[in-house]
């Protein structure tokens, strides 16, 4: 949408430009014109600004199922995809998305997408808190009506559709772990308490 906006808005630029000094320096055309000349520089600058971060979160995309394919065959169960929220103790980077996954004797923090693991011995760990509200979904909740049959009906169906359009489920769950060295702090969005 950003591209629409900058060519159109750079092509009204150009066409109020010409006039603006054909008429001897019309200084409303000219303010016209100039507006239309940043209006197109900062849609231009918000569409590369989307594609960089369009080609950065593919490139995540692409390690963290790598690094997930690469954990699979080491892991007794399927890696878990979190969020570190928090903590001490461990070199987790804080809003780091990671894998947890269960080794023979250990349990492996590793980063999503690069090298870095935090290995914790099982004997180590002191405390497991799971918890979080789970999934939680919300909507507009429009109640539907009208005067008469037809108008209740249409009122009703605009009310269904309102409601369809705006219901939204988010899951919220949450790990705590702890050790004598540190806790450590997850956030699941996949996964109910």
């Amino acid at each position: 949408m950003s591209r629409v906006i900058s060519a159109v808005c750079g092509t009204l630029a150009a066409l109020t430009i010409i006039p603006a000094f054909d008429q001897g320096f019309n200084g409303v055309l000219f303010f016209v014109s100039l507006s239309f000349a940043f209006i197109a520089f900062k849609a231009y600058s918000a569409f590369n600004k989307e594609e960089a971060i369009n080609k950065t979160e593919q490139e995540i995309k692409y390690k963290a199922k790598a690094k997930l394919q690469s954990l699979t065959g080491q892991s007794s169960h399927k890696p878990l995809l979190a969020v570190h929220v928090g903590g001490s103790g461990f070199a987790v980077g804080q809003g780091a998305a990671v894998y947890l996954s269960s080794r023979i004797d250990k349990l492996a923090i590793s980063n999503a997408i690069d090298e870095n693991e935090v290995e914790i011995p099982i004997k180590d760990i002191s405390a497991i808190e799971i918890s979080g509200p789970g999934t939680q979904t919300t909507s507009a909740s429009v109640i539907g009506g009208g005067f008469g049959l037809e108008g209740a009906a249409k009122g009703m169906i605009a009310a269904t559709l309102i409601n369809a359009a705006t219901t939204k489920s988010t899951t919220n769950t949450f790990l705590r772990i702890a050790t004598n060295k540190g806790e450590a702090h997850f956030h699941f969005n996949d996964i109910e308490p």
